[in-house]
């Protein structure tokens, strides 16, 4: 896999996504910005699986490849069962994406500390682009996001500081 052409994602989980805006908006933030990337070339998406901000990225590169059918949908599970405590329709729109996916990594086969932000650097050491939906507040999404930065990616937030959606999806 060329790191030129892959392009990873971060976003925070539901419960901190949407304080702002619903679903729909982020999503059609986001789709923008998938659509962006592939018009710059990026054909692999690596997608971490997770509730929140991960599915509307796989999502949206899932309805995007009916329109590009060269770009991937990679997903990059942190361990087996992740979704196992998760809502039965959170673990079927997981499902979901996992059939949808190109490909499916996993890196761990049971839950260890450490195996999120595993995942994480797995994705950003393979990748140029880092596309998050990031809304200023510390966590997993925000150590990604820096991490990107530190290993010189280019970056795009779909969302400001505050959580609400962007109006200036330029690349960084």
């Amino acid at each position: 896999m060329n790191r030129a052409n892959v392009c990873c994602f971060t976003g925070h989980r539901p419960e901190s996504l949407y304080l702002y805006d619903e679903e729909d908006a982020v999503y059609a933030h986001i789709f923008k910005a998938v659509e962006d990337a592939i018009f710059d070339r990026y054909t692999v998406f690596m997608c971490g699986g997770c509730r929140g901000g991960d599915f509307l990225f796989g999502e949206a590169v899932v309805e995007l490849r009916n329109i590009y059918p060269e770009i991937r949908l990679v997903c990059v599970l942190p361990f087996r069962g992740q979704a196992e405590l998760w809502s039965g329709e959170e673990r079927n729109r997981y499902a979901d994406l996992l059939d949808s996916a190109d490909e499916v990594i996993c890196l761990n086969d049971k839950y260890q500390k450490g195996c999120m932000h595993e995942r994480n650097r797995y994705m950003v050491d393979r990748s140029s682009l880092l596309i998050a939906a990031y809304n200023g507040t510390k966590g997993g999404t925000d150590y990604t996001l820096s991490y990107a930065k530190k290993q010189g990616l280019r970056t795009v937030n779909v969302l400001t500081v505050k959580g609400e959606i962007s109006t200036q999806l330029s690349f960084e």
